[in-house]
């Protein structure tokens, strides 16, 4: 484990060791050189982005704390694909091993999941894990060791950076390896339902040639969607669980039919993200067999039922069709895009399901339990807050590959923020007012 024993100064950015690409200056880009990179305290390094047309952008650099904003400090020689060893302000909730308990320290978490750069937190005496090699995940599904936001301790977790609802046993997110396999990139019977396209346009029209990428391009956005794909997967196991689960609690056979259209839904998403994985892997890639154990079922209770409803569904599902829509927004590749409209247009209908199930549940249910549930959804929507304000601060990933489909990191987590701010709680308290 690395921990900050005292806030170091790195070294300075040589900016002759960065070239300029010659087509920044041909083209509305935000900077045509280094020295147009400045937000007033930091070096900014001007850098070509891959789209169909050239774009340049600033990367922002740091050599001490007082470069970065208040929660933050700088964090020297961090690597960037494409870009090599910068210093770069990373959110922090110590800044030193002075602020933490004594003898524990201020550590430094790496995930790997691709989608959040590393941040600072206190290590507690109930951490299981102190590096990412303690935990077995596998680099291309991504995961590590990292602070729980619930009570702060460092645990493994799996890749949680995903379009998708999660399948979670015994509060551990649960998805297949990949393996090579044809199958699921081949269409096999599975009714293609194209979303309408804006304008009569069609989606391939501006499908991006991948031949220009770079191979660290690439694997991210092969590593990204294989992600996606597996989470996907996962997510015809969560719906499963959950028919079974309304048919626990006597559910009316209209949440119970849409909970069994929604797992076809998860079939065609994940056939959708396997084939872009193997498109940019170059060659088929499919699910392993998904690991189950004895509390595959999940908690049986009606509370958990309807915990798991929240923090999948309302919360989940929610979030997980405004990153779609998001990222589709930004999209140019036909193919990423035509798979990002159908997992928007879906991922709403399933989150719509959860708050359903939740309000057909509130009608049933007397003062004291409508009054437990809902410090659980309050609960719920603060860890994924907390969560998401510790990496909207996180160096993002290259805006290069938001024409296929991956949000820069930053933008991802404010989008994050933002959906718990402005739909999901208020959504929830027009809920709990009807209940």
């Amino acid at each position: 484990m690395i921990v900050r024993a005292e806030p170091v100064a790195c070294p300075a950015v040589d900016l002759s060791t960065f070239d300029v690409p010659a087509s920044c200056g041909d083209n509305d880009a935000s900077c045509a050189s280094h020295e147009e990179c400045s937000d007033g305290r930091g070096l900014g390094i001007c850098e070509q982005s891959f789209s169909p047309e050239p774009n340049c952008l600033c990367r922002y650099t740091c050599e001490t704390d007082a470069d970065c904003d208040d929660g933050s400090i700088c964090l020297c020689g961090i690597e960037v694909p494409d870009v090599g060893s910068l210093s770069v302000c990373v959110p922090a909730e110590c800044s030193t091993n002075d602020d933490c308990e004594a003898g524990l320290g201020c550590g430094l978490a790496v995930p790997r999941d691709g989608c959040g750069g590393p941040f600072l937190a206190c290590r507690t005496p109930g951490d299981t894990c102190s590096s990412n090699d303690e935990c077995g995940v596998p680099e291309d599904i991504g995961g590590g060791c990292r602070p729980d936001t619930e009570d702060g301790m460092w645990r493994c977790f799996g890749a949680e950076c995903a379009i998708g609802r999660p399948f979670t046993v015994a509060g551990e997110i649960v998805s297949a390896g990949a393996t090579g396999r044809g199958d699921w990139v081949e269409d096999t019977g599975v009714a293609r339902r194209a979303p309408e396209s804006p304008m009569g346009a069609s989606w391939g029209d501006a499908s991006v040639s991948i031949d220009r990428m770079s191979g660290a391009d690439r694997r991210a956005l092969r590593d990204y969607w294989l992600r996606n794909a597996t989470m996907e997967h996962a997510s015809v196991a969560s719906f499963a669980r959950f028919a079974m689960q309304l048919m626990h609690l006597g559910a009316p056979p209209s949440l119970l039919q849409s909970a069994t259209e929604a797992m076809q839904d998860e079939i065609d998403h994940a056939q959708r993200c396997f084939a872009l994985a193997s498109r940019y892997a170059g060659e088929s890639l499919g699910p392993d067999r998904l690991p189950l154990g004895e509390h595959a079922l999940g908690d049986t209770s009606w509370l958990g039922i309807l915990e798991a409803v929240i923090v999948e569904a309302c919360i989940g599902e929610t979030l997980a069709a405004l990153e779609a829509a998001v990222a589709l927004e930004h999209a140019v590749d036909g193919e990423v895009r035509e798979t990002l409209a159908v997992i928007a247009r879906d991922e709403a209908r399933h989150a719509a399901l959860g708050w359903r199930t939740l309000r057909w549940a509130l009608s049933g249910a007397d003062a004291g339990t409508r009054a437990a549930l809902r410090g659980r959804f309050d609960a719920a929507i603060a860890r994924a807050r907390v969560e998401a304000l510790r990496g909207a601060g996180m160096p993002g990933a290259e805006s290069s590959l938001e024409a296929h489909g991956r949000l820069p990191s930053a933008r991802r987590w404010q989008m994050v923020v933002d959906g718990l701010d402005e739909v999901v709680t208020p959504v929830a308290a027009s809920l709990w007012r009807a209940a």
